[in-house]
């Protein structure tokens, strides 16, 4: 037993190894860093295009709390022309002038309800958006509920239409 305690005693001590530097990291980690930067690059361009061509729905939506706002209690006519002028305005910024501009009466409401199929679940009232409805003089006011109902396909229809 003796001889195992001097052969061991005569060994070297254990060399331990130098630590482990974290950077700069393997070459594949550049890579992987270099290809996040590029998707976050990608997907950041994307938003700011998403943003910058939805703004005038923003806008729009806006403006129709605006509207909301201010009207009379009951709504009158200003108010309706008001909201027919929201929508005609939105409508020119998403489609071209020429097949939105002439569009009026029953062509502008079949318009507005092919346009956004999803506005279909609120019940536009009948007339409510024609030229003719918006200068009659004996109609100064406006049903609460069809007013209610003609905002709420507003605002569905900004934000959901297809442009």
């Amino acid at each position: 037993m003796t001889e195992d305690t001097i052969h061991i005693s005569g060994l070297e001590p254990l060399l331990e190894p130098g630590k482990v530097a974290g950077w700069p990291p393997a070459p594949g980690w550049y890579l992987v860093i270099a290809l996040a930067l590029l998707a976050l690059l990608y997907l950041g361009i994307r938003l700011i295009r998403k943003r910058r061509k939805n703004r005038y729905r923003t806008m729009a939506l806006a403006e129709l709390k605006n509207i909301r706002d201010l009207q009379g209690h009951p709504p009158a006519q200003k108010d309706l022309r008001a909201l027919n002028h929201l929508i005609k305005v939105t409508a020119l910024t998403a489609y071209p002038r020429d097949q939105v501009a002439p569009l009026s009466g029953r062509k502008w409401e079949e318009f507005l309800l092919n346009s956004c199929p999803s506005s279909r679940s609120v019940t536009l009232p009948e007339g409510m958006l024609d030229r003719q409805t918006l200068r009659k003089p004996g109609h100064e006011e406006i049903l609460a509920d069809d007013w209610v109902n003609l905002t709420r396909f507003c605002e569905q229809w900004i934000r959901h239409h297809k442009a």
